[in-house]
């Protein structure tokens, strides 16, 4: 065996030379495995490393939106949003959405509650002669021809059971509005 001398004792060159072997593999390892090397060989400062992790690992926050918005609901933005991002998220405004009670630029926290309020001064029946259908009182949508007390009652009760209308097609889904009332009202309604 060559670790051994021709007496049968350890060769004391071999095992240094096997020592220093083990160290080198040893040291290399743990060079390329720190946590301050970045992969190219160059050392990277330990405020660089921690900052580059941060960066990659942006929590997420979770951001209920309400009110005036296409598509209310909970949201997951990065941390770092506004509330516009969230807006753009939900789909945007409505028409009828009161900006003014709303800091688009504020930045949004985890379970944060955003409500964009309506305005509904002067938003029933419009200039043009149409009703929208999103924010008219009962009274306005009698105006339309063919509904009466009992529809509108139907009509501002869906809007508080199932939110606001998001298109005209549907006020088909409230009750007792078919394609043949639909067609006699799309023409003077609005959302």
């Amino acid at each position: 065996m060559f670790w051994k001398t021709e007496d049968g004792e350890v060769d004391k060159r071999c095992l240094f030379l096997v020592l220093l072997l083990t160290g080198a593999i040893v040291a290399g390892g743990l060079y390329i495995c720190s946590p301050f090397f970045d992969g190219s060989g160059e050392e990277v400062p330990a405020e660089e490393s921690i900052s580059l992790e941060s960066e990659k690992e942006e929590p997420e926050l979770l951001v209920y939106i309400t009110g005036a918005v296409k598509y209310p609901g909970v949201y997951k933005v990065a941390a770092g949003s506004h509330v516009y991002d969230v807006i753009h998220e939900a789909g945007d405004i409505l028409p009828y959405a009161d900006t003014a009670s709303i800091d688009l630029t504020e930045n949004v926290v985890n379970h944060m509650q955003i409500v964009v309020k309506t305005d509904l001064a002067g938003q029933g029946a419009l200039a043009d002669g149409k009703v929208n259908i999103n924010t008219a009182t009962g009274k306005e949508l009698e105006t339309l021809s063919g509904v009466g007390e009992a529809t509108a009652s139907k009509i501002i009760t869906y809007r508080k059971e199932h939110g606001l209308f998001t298109c005209k097609e549907d006020l088909k889904k409230v009750p007792g509005i078919g394609d043949g009332k639909f067609k006699k009202l799309e023409d003077s309604i609005t959302l």
